[in-house]
């Protein structure tokens, strides 16, 4: 596909198909505008943001206050993301199948479970069907 007709968006969870594998963190290229909002609102995704040109008339950086000022920001912004994904560590099976989309059927088995793959997507580490079936049986007991 022509790269100017991708949306490219930053993947938050591991995205595996026929276009390939796109890891936390990787830019995947959307091949329709729906794709890309669907991950970005499913929360799979963020938007890719055009890198900023350099500016010509100053300095990006004009002395050692800015310089400190920008490390400051980057080391801010850092442990944000650290703590997105110690959160995402810390999340429990039952809370990940509470935000998989029902109506999605690449999410269930034909019998109607969640699909072991898309709760890992969400939690960012592996599990068992084993570990997938204590907690859907928790949710089920909890709907009945």
């Amino acid at each position: 596909m022509p790269k100017d007709k991708t949306f490219d968006v930053k993947m938050k969870t591991i995205s595996a198909g026929p276009e390939g594998s796109f890891g936390i963190g990787k830019v995947k290229p959307c091949s329709t505008k729906a794709e890309a909002e669907a991950l970005i609102t499913g929360g799979f995704a963020e938007r890719v943001t055009a890198k900023a040109a350099w500016p010509t008339s100053e300095k990006a950086v004009t002395g050692p206050e800015e310089t400190r000022k920008a490390l400051i920001a980057k080391v801010e912004a850092a442990k944000v993301e650290a703590a997105k994904v110690e959160a995402r560590a810390n999340m429990t099976v039952v809370e990940a199948i509470n935000m998989l989309d029902p109506a999605n059927a690449e999410h269930r088995t034909d019998d109607g479970k969640p699909k072991v793959t898309a709760i890992e997507s969400i939690l960012g580490r592996q599990i068992s069907a084993a570990d997938r079936d204590m907690a859907w049986e928790q949710i089920s007991k909890s709907t009945d």
